[in-house]
């Protein structure tokens, strides 16, 4: 893990994207919903994404990998008010959008964790780990919780992965 942080933060620097600009806006969303068909979507559920990601980048005209969060506020904004919608539609717009963001994330991260020879690379990975480090290090678990969103604590005790090490120092530190 301390291997993909250092490369992560490396390759993050150098925002290094020129591999994914070779690649077409049409070619990355028929790669998304080829995973999301294969994933378990269904045909209406995926001819959905396809109308709602299609509409969005012919509005924002450029690769997909340098489209921002505040490109993608702008375009729900200014379609609520072109086509006089509610914010149950526009919602609904917008996890579409999530959803093919995320994929295209996902896919990077696991370009980059192929390149530097990391297996399983995921956006949860990130997480869990940065949780797991966050507990050992000795922040409370209440803040961790505020910091991954988590309503319930015990999503947040999921998340961490507890080392059986930490556990006997803990109780000769506190118990014994």
């Amino acid at each position: 893990m301390q291997k993909l942080q250092e490369v992560l933060v490396k390759r993050l620097s150098e925002n290094n994207t020129s591999d994914y600009l070779q690649t077409g806006n049409e070619e990355f969303l028929d790669m998304c919903l080829t995973a999301k068909h294969l994933e378990g979507c269904s045909d209406k559920t995926i001819r959905y994404y396809r109308c709602n990601i299609e509409k969005m980048l012919e509005t924002i005209d450029i690769p997909v990998i340098k489209i921002t969060t505040e490109m993608l506020r702008k375009y729900l904004v200014e379609y609520q008010l072109i086509n006089n919608c509610g914010k149950v539609t526009i919602d609904n717009i917008r996890r579409s959008l999530s959803t093919f963001f995320s994929w295209l994330e996902e896919l990077r991260l696991r370009e980059m964790g192929k390149k530097v020879g990391v297996e399983k690379v995921h956006p949860h990975k990130f997480r869990r780990t940065m949780t797991t480090r966050a507990i050992e290090k000795g922040m409370p678990i209440e803040q961790v919780q505020k910091i991954l969103g988590h309503e319930q604590i015990d999503t947040t005790l999921r998340y961490a992965m507890v080392n059986q090490n930490n556990v006997k120092l803990s109780h000769r530190k506190y118990i014994s």
